[in-house]
């Protein structure tokens, strides 16, 4: 019985999976953008000397802020950044979009996934990444892709440029694939190979997995350098990371975890503590 019920919740899985990935392709890829502002091309050709930074945000907008004035101070190459909301909360959204306003950044609202069952908030970013890079990033000219969480921070300077010289990706390693928070290729390559930042089911994979199949089957990992990722805790007496910790990656990047306290842990302290640390480091 146990095997039939497995068998039927596999099953059940697939189908879903199905109907999502067609729904996805045939109506919220077709879909326009809600609201966009101050969305510009830097021009110069093809390849031009600049990146495209890319964050897909979800209701919090004070990461928002303090991600635009780490990158703007720490950030030691060319760039243009697009805040890309999936925001499910509209005085978020209105609150991010004022501060794109205020920094003179790109603001694009996303379209709306009703779509989507409770649960799938894994697919709902990666989906999110594949609309952003086809609709906005694809033919925008940068020699670069990057794509960020919403809550990770610059805290040292970084020349993305540098990253390359031996290798075609930079980031931190996730399971077989790259962590699309702190995600980065030369875009010649992504345009290449593709670039799909669904999660996969038959990976048992989460956001950005499906990449696997584009970048990384057969990767010797050990030629390349990977971003080193040592968590850290504000409290030696509580080691939930989602609630007390953050990740400190290549000694360059702060990474919270759950800023939006998607899981219900309480992170007011956390994240006060965390923007304090980084004004210190904007001083």
């Amino acid at each position: 019985m146990n095997i039939l019920n497995r068998i039927i919740h596999r099953l059940c899985a697939e189908c879903t999976w199905a109907k999502l990935g067609l729904y996805t392709r045939f109506v919220y890829n077709k879909r326009k953008s809600l609201l966009e502002y101050n969305i510009s091309n830097l021009g110069g050709g093809q390849f031009a000397e600049f990146c495209d930074l890319a964050v897909v945000t979800f209701n919090n907008s004070e990461v928002v802020e303090y991600q635009i004035r780490t990158l703007k101070k720490f950030f030691k190459y060319p760039f243009r950044y697009t805040v890309f909301d999936n925001s499910t909360k509209e005085e978020r959204s209105a609150e991010i979009l004022a501060i794109c306003k205020k920094h003179s950044v790109g603001y694009v609202k996303l379209p709306k996934q009703e779509f989507l069952p409770k649960g799938y908030g894994s697919y709902s970013h990666g989906i999110a990444c594949n609309y952003l890079f086809n609709k906005y990033i694809k033919h925008g000219g940068a020699k670069y892709f990057m794509l960020l969480d919403h809550d990770i921070f610059l805290i040292d300077d970084f020349d993305l440029s540098k990253q390359f010289d031996s290798q075609f990706f930079y980031g931190a390693k996730h399971g077989f694939y790259i962590w699309p928070g702190l995600w980065a290729m030369k875009m010649d390559v992504i345009l290449k190979h593709g670039v799909d930042f669904r999660p996969s089911l038959h990976l048992h994979g989460d956001t950005g997995a499906c990449n696997y199949y584009h970048f990384f089957k057969g990767m010797e990992w050990s030629k390349f350098h990977l971003v080193k990722d040592v968590h850290c805790f504000l409290d030696d007496s509580d080691d939930d990371i989602f609630r007390n910790g953050y990740s400190l990656m290549d000694d360059c990047w702060l990474h919270c975890w759950n800023a939006s306290d998607y899981m219900g842990k309480g992170v007011d302290n956390k994240m006060n503590r965390i923007f304090a640390m980084l004004e210190e480091k904007l001083k």
